[in-house]
């Protein structure tokens, strides 16, 4: 009995329910004696913590969902954290649940949402905690935190491997007919990082073109094969060594993008390539300053190179 107990405090980060413990074998006058001893505290009705357990973020959001009942799970800036996706807030913020619509959880010392389509398929356990997946996440926390706190969650994400930029676009629209305000911020905030909404490859090199007819940019090639061994395609080659290339994403959202991106720009570089990288975001809304960048580079090359003798 004592010792089922005792692990069931060590799995479940120093919490329990009343009804676990009892289902231990341990009696309501052994709890009350526990309680009264201060070995128990009491930390909302119905569950208990352990007092030699250290009071940690994992405890509070394992202790919101015993408290909330059947069919919570954590959810909101609760299961960010738990994803990794934020850091806990300060000392005396409140964990998130999730609960159906059914259900009437008193909150004590914690936040409950309350919503109509709790899918537990969708449902996940992570640090042994029942909580959201990462991308109702992501949509949930759209409406309960600021788009700076929402992009670095995206990001870590992203970077995590624990969502796509497809998956994110495909629960935008999955979830966009339900009236969630979070819904509505993750998409604006994922538009203006230009992960959604990019055009089309062909498209955006179309695109591309156009803008260095308008603004007069000499254009010596296209679709440039270059590197030691021909192992990298840039989009324009304008006034060598002067190159651009437009990406479709406003960056690389993984470590390994990043570091094959700088490789790539590295070897360029000591191939004696000026290279020149936008993104169509850029191209898009700041054209003009983006034009302004290649005329100077253009400029330099051609007053660093000898005229005919």
């Amino acid at each position: 009995m004592k010792d089922s107990t005792n692990d069931r405090f060590r799995r479940q980060y120093g919490v329990l329910h009343r009804i676990e413990a009892l289902g231990d074998g341990v009696s309501s006058r052994q709890i009350k004696r526990r309680v009264a001893s201060g070995q128990w505290i009491v930390v909302s009705p119905g569950v208990l913590r352990h007092a030699a357990f250290p009071i940690t973020a994992e405890q509070q959001i394992l202790a919101a969902v015993l408290a909330a009942g059947r069919g919570a799970v954590a959810s909101h800036q609760a299961a960010a954290y738990l994803w990794g996706l934020l850091e806990w807030p300060e000392a005396g913020s409140r964990a998130a649940v999730s609960v159906p619509r059914s259900s009437n959880p008193r909150p004590h010392g914690f936040d409950v949402h309350r919503v109509g389509d709790l899918d537990w398929a969708r449902v996940r356990v992570w640090k042994g905690i029942e909580c959201t997946d990462p991308l109702w996440t992501l949509a949930d926390l759209g409406a309960a935190v600021e788009g700076v706190v929402l992009d670095r969650a995206i990001d870590r994400a992203l970077a995590k491997r624990l969502v796509s930029v497809k998956g994110l676009q495909a629960e935008i629209e999955r979830r966009s007919g339900q009236g969630r305000r979070g819904v509505g911020v993750l998409r604006e905030r994922l538009t203006t990082r230009g992960f959604v909404g990019a055009p089309h490859p062909s498209v955006l090199e179309s695109r591309t073109l156009a803008f260095l007819t308008r603004y007069r940019i000499p254009i010596e090639a296209s679709e440039v094969v270059q590197g030691p061994d021909g192992e990298y395609r840039v989009d324009f080659s304008l006034v060598p060594p002067v190159m651009l290339e437009v990406d479709g994403y406003v960056w690389h959202y993984s470590p390994e993008h990043l570091q094959r991106d700088h490789e790539r720009r590295n070897r360029l570089k000591l191939a004696g390539i000026d290279l020149y990288v936008s993104n169509w975001l850029e191209l898009y809304r700041r054209e003009a300053g983006l034009a302004r960048l290649l005329r100077q580079a253009i400029s330099q090359t051609r007053s660093r190179t000898p005229g005919p003798p």
